[in-house]
């Protein structure tokens, strides 16, 4: 009886072990996809040439690519004046699956003012 409860203790914490370290390695990746998303986000965004404009990276070692679009953006002040210079870029990080469906993992965008660098 004090065996096969030994044994059943012993399997519960290796399953656990396992689960823990399965949920660490993900939230690595996790982690490591928003830096490189943030990354490609502050690139483009202060770039001193920002035009509009859409494209897409090559997929890096995890197989996770990143598409970039620039798109001018029209808003005004209080005194009705139209802002010129301004951008919204949007980054999305996706993965190919099957084939040519695309996973999306996670994206962010942000507004900028083209003449600030």
């Amino acid at each position: 009886m004090a065996m096969a409860l030994f044994a059943i203790a012993g399997v519960s914490l290796a399953r656990a072990i396992t689960l823990i370290s399965l949920t660490v390695s993900e939230s690595i990746e996790d982690a490591a996809v928003r830096e490189q998303l943030r990354a490609v986000l502050l690139e483009v965004s202060r770039s001193p040439n920002l035009i509009e404009d859409s494209r897409t990276t090559s997929p890096d070692d995890a197989g996770i690519s990143y598409e970039i679009e620039v798109e001018p953006l029209t808003l005004s002040n209080f005194d009705d004046l139209t802002l010129k210079d301004l951008f919204e870029v949007r980054v999305t990080a996706f993965r190919s699956v099957a084939g040519r469906q695309r996973e999306t993992i996670e994206s962010a965008n942000t507004w900028v003012y083209s003449k600030m660098f």
